[in-house]
């Protein structure tokens, strides 16, 4: 039973690896903007209005080319998320925090924390369809 567990960890693990590791290459190597292969925001073509997410994809190859001025352009909310979003990464797969880090993994991802980045996700959504 623990080899089996300790086996699937590593297997996810890998799995994981390999396929961020295929999102950075095509990300970095394939403008979103020239290829067709990249999905196109379902919201936007149902009601023409930017989701929160939109521009994304343009951002995210941005950032891997250095090009940060483009990102923020593209969509200035991914500039704070892909930040917030490894520290996250970096609390979960921790096995064991000290008190500090609970504290500051309590205060970032807890309830009101997400009551916050609510809010701040719906007023640049609409603050970006009245730009």
């Amino acid at each position: 039973m623990l080899v089996t567990i300790r086996t699937n960890k590593y297997v996810i693990g890998t799995t994981l690896l390999l396929l961020g590791g295929a999102f950075i290459y095509i990300y970095k190597n394939y403008d979103p903007m020239e290829h067709s292969f990249f999905p196109a925001c379902p919201i936007k073509a149902l009601t023409g209005f930017d989701c929160p997410g939109c521009g994304s994809q343009r951002a995210i190859h941005a950032i891997l080319n250095g090009n940060f001025k483009a990102a923020v352009n593209s969509n200035p909310l991914i500039m704070f998320l892909i930040p917030y979003l490894i520290l996250n990464l970096y609390f979960i797969t921790r096995p064991f925090l000290t008190a500090k880090q609970l504290r500051w993994r309590n205060f970032l991802f807890g309830y009101p924390a997400m009551i916050v980045l609510s809010i701040i996700t719906l007023l640049f959504t609409i603050l970006r369809n009245l730009i």
